[in-house]
């Protein structure tokens, strides 16, 4: 899920893929949704191929247009098309903060302190120290001379004196007080240093979760945007007997949205509005089972065999409304019937801009097949 398409294709790679995959991830810090989660790694394969996602402006409204800008110049599919380097990435974000925040980035610091105190304090206080100039700071480095203390000469080992003697010392001519002042001060500093970056690690962990923590666990049950095939995910309705069904009366027509009970959304009141689960919208499907058997009675000539299923696809907008429907025989009667049906039903509001499924209904016109259709 954080492969460039030029990666999953096994094509040349060079860093404007991880520009790609750190894309993936400030994706995932501004909208808590993975941009490629398929419910497969064939469905995943394909969604990197293409750079299939939703736009964050169409999971965050409230975000940016200049924000969702570089995040879809950093997933943009070719890589000619996306920052070259991190570094440029870096700094349009710095920019966007600039421009929308009291903040600035690592890059305007940078700067301001280089002209404010000058390039050489600067780098007095950033740069580290070599092994040679630490030992002649006074640090015991292995291999190097310490000029306070011999000890650590390569081809010197004085004989060990009792603690606190002082006299391997008063030989250099150094008094013992003085070189106990100095250890203590680096003793102290080394201590001041290790709890300083501790801290630092400390609070960079902290802020490392809260910027980029992982998205929320998602429910199994709970339907995600692309299309699921529901045939073998979920249980499927109840198979509709056609049976015992009424007929309906030949001059009735299709069923109009206004006469339906259920018509026009249904809203929770007060509060964010809920995720709409595969369970709900099969349960919701069964409800109509009268509906849908007169479809298939009225339309038995249609249909190839007397049991089986029909697959009905459509999607189902945030206000519960079906929006789209579409079936494998569109062009005869019984498709059309059972398109206008679904069509006709309301599901429960939910959060998610649209839902696509992919719903085999079950049928059996056993009682009512005409002749020739097994």
């Amino acid at each position: 899920m954080y492969m460039a398409p030029e990666q999953a294709r096994s094509g040349q790679v060079d860093r404007r893929a991880d520009v790609f995959s750190l894309g993936v991830s400030l994706y995932e810090a501004l909208t808590n949704v993975r941009p490629f989660a398929r419910d497969n790694d064939l469905a995943i394969l394909n969604a990197v191929l293409q750079c299939d996602y939703q736009p964050p402006r169409a999971l965050r409204p409230d975000l940016s247009v200049e924000l969702e800008a570089v995040v879809l110049k950093a997933l943009a599919l070719k890589a000619e098309d996306r920052y070259p380097s991190a570094a440029e990435f870096a700094n349009d974000l710095e920019r966007f903060l600039a421009s929308t925040t009291s903040g600035s980035g690592g890059t305007a610091v940078s700067t301001f302190m280089h002209s404010f105190f000058g390039p050489e304090r600067v780098a007095n206080k950033t740069r580290i120290d070599s092994l040679e100039e630490m030992a002649r700071k006074g640090i015991d480095v292995p291999g190097l001379p310490n000029p306070t203390s011999p000890k650590t000469e390569p081809s010197h080992s004085p004989p060990r004196t009792s603690p606190g003697s002082g006299e391997e010392v008063t030989r250099a001519g150094i008094s013992p007080s003085s070189v106990m002042v100095a250890r203590r001060r680096r003793v102290g500093a080394a201590l001041v240093g290790t709890a300083v970056g501790l801290a630092v690690l400390v609070l960079g962990s902290v802020g490392a979760w809260f910027v980029l923590r992982p998205p929320a666990p998602v429910d199994p049950a709970v339907v995600p945007v692309a299309v699921v095939d529901a045939g073998s995910r979920v249980p499927l309705p109840e198979a509709v007997d056609a049976g015992p069904a009424p007929a309906p009366a030949p001059d009735a027509g299709e069923p109009t949205e206004a006469a339906r009970p259920d018509a026009g959304a249904v809203r929770p009141v007060g509060g964010p509005l809920p995720q709409l689960t595969v369970g709900t919208i099969v349960k919701v499907i069964g409800q109509h089972k009268t509906e849908l058997s007169a479809c298939f009675n009225k339309n038995s000539a249609d249909l190839a065999t007397a049991k089986g299923q029909f697959v009905v696809e459509f999607t189902i907008a945030s206000s519960g409304k079906v929006i789209r429907a579409a079936s494998e025989s569109a062009d005869k009667g019984v498709g059309r019937c059972v398109e206008n049906e679904v069509k006709a039903i309301r599901f429960p509001a939910h959060r998610d801009k649209e839902i696509g499924l992919k719903l085999p209904l079950s049928y059996d016109i056993s009682a009512l097949a005409p002749k020739g259709v097994k």
